[in-house]
């Protein structure tokens, strides 16, 4: 790394940083990815329908926004823990950050296998009201790990190269995890169904439950090495300048450069994660695919992120941060409108198959980089804090940031699910289902103007 980087963090230390980043993906995108799918399956393939399709955008609108809410207030919490472990911690973990790290990912398992035991076999407003406050926990438990995890980013790299180097073990960590999550639970699902073996073959809900029992159980086992191997650098003082909420919240709410960065990260993830959460009905439609078949698909998708990544640090040296969002924003945006023309294109499978292939590996660049730069640009955003307010909000920022990715992923189950109600996710009527990639890439579009006038900030 250099010695300079050397000062901030170690190689370790980055690798470890790596497999918080991993286990906080393999322990919520197996949800994001399957959620709707498992309660709210394509109709008329004899699969088991727990919650209608007009109910089902409710569960991750209302999971996320009750996550939305505790996202600063867990930062706040955060940010104003005492570094030395007292009498009052159950564990005596020391640090601000960890202690909330350890118990969060504890809770986590729970949720995370409970979320796919509906208790009605068939479709009842029970399975809803079931999955909603099993969601609502999940997120909070999450919240409860990912925002102390992610303020520590800026803590441990305080450079703008050290931040993109240790950005990009993050972006790597996360790759991988989405590896894992993209690609094995298709295959994971098929072959741990004991009814797809029978004869005759048929669909049952095992092949999640077995499926998610094994993801959380390695998510864990990730999640719980940044506790007991990262060293946290700040140190508490009875003295220290401290802001009561409503000061902070303010700081950053007047802050010009993160209320852009929020609006752009909102808009263009409510684009690419609504075409995230549609990619299984599609695959089924336009593929002629079932579960499996998502998961080759989306190999393109890693492989090529996890190529490029090792690359970015030498790019950060040359190219501002700003313009690198900028160009992998813009790749994206213009490929979301494709999966509606390749949909309806007169290909051929085979051709429509290698097709995708192509599209998923460019996104998938595109979303390795944009891994990477989420420690410097948070880093940039809170030293501008500092500067102006004495003080630094790591937590308050990181949970306010953590809002648009929420907000993002709750208001992209209905960009997937009102399409569909109303022009059709089956076989006979699949419109509902291709529209959505041309809809999302109109919020994506957005966000990438906002983007434009994003300023060039200096390291200074």
């Amino acid at each position: 790394m250099g010695d300079g980087n050397a000062r901030e963090f170690s190689w370790f230390e980055g690798i470890v940083y790596g497999l918080g980043a991993m286990g906080l993906v393999v322990c919520s995108e197996f949800i994001h990815q399957w959620g709707a799918y498992f309660y709210s399956p394509t109709e008329d393939t004899g699969r088991t329908i727990y919650v209608a399709l007009g109910l089902m955008g409710a569960i991750f609108f209302v999971g996320m926004l009750f996550d939305a809410v505790t996202d600063p207030l867990v930062g706040f919490w955060s940010d104003h823990t005492r570094a030395r472990a007292g009498w009052g911690r159950l564990v005596p973990i020391p640090g601000r950050r960890r202690p909330f790290m350890f118990w969060g990912s504890i809770l986590m398992v729970a949720t995370g296998v409970a979320f796919w035991h509906p208790p009605v076999h068939g479709e009842t407003y029970t399975n809803f009201l079931f999955a909603t406050a099993v969601m609502c926990l999940h997120w909070l438990f999450f919240t409860m790990y990912m925002v102390p995890f992610n303020s520590l980013g800026p803590e441990i790299a305080r450079s703008e190269h050290g931040r993109a180097k240790l950005g990009t073990f993050y972006a790597m960590g996360m790759m991988i995890g989405i590896t894992i999550t993209a690609v094995a639970p298709g295959m994971m699902i098929d072959i741990l169904d004991p009814a797809r073996s029978a004869d005759p073959p048929a669909f049952s809900a095992v092949g999640y439950q077995r499926t998610a029992m094994i993801l959380v159980l390695v998510a864990f086992v990730l999640l719980q090495a940044p506790v007991w191997c990262l060293r946290e650098r700040y140190r508490s003082s009875k003295d220290e300048k401290r802001l009561p909420m409503r000061q902070s919240l303010r700081a950053a709410l007047t802050n010009k450069l993160f209320l852009m960065w929020f609006a752009v990260s909102a808009l263009f993830s409510m684009g690419f994660l609504a075409t995230q959460k549609v990619l299984p009905y599609w695959v089924e439609l336009v593929l002629e695919g079932d579960e499996s078949t998502v998961s080759y698909v989306m190999i393109p998708f890693v492989v090529a992120a996890l190529v490029a990544l090792p690359l970015m640090p030498l790019v950060t040296k040359r190219v501002h941060t700003k313009w690198i969002w900028f160009t992998v924003t813009a790749g994206v945006t213009f490929l979301l409108p494709l999966l509606f023309v390749l949909a309806v294109a007169p290909l051929s499978l085979h051709v429509k198959t290698v097709f995708s292939c192509v599209m998923f590996a460019m996104v998938g660049i595109a979303q390795g980089v944009l891994f990477m730069l989420y420690t410097p640009l948070m880093g940039q955003i809170i030293d501008l804090d500092e500067r102006r307010t004495g003080v630094r909000h790591e937590g308050i920022y990181i949970g306010l940031s953590g809002i648009a990715w929420k907000l993002a992923q709750a208001l992209a189950s209905y960009v997937v699910a009102v399409p569909m109600a109303l022009w059709g996710n089956s076989p006979e009527a699949p419109m509902g289902v291709l529209v959505v990639g041309p809809i999302a890439a109109v919020f994506a579009l957005m966000g990438l103007v906002v983007l434009w006038f994003y300023p060039v900030v200096g390291e200074e």
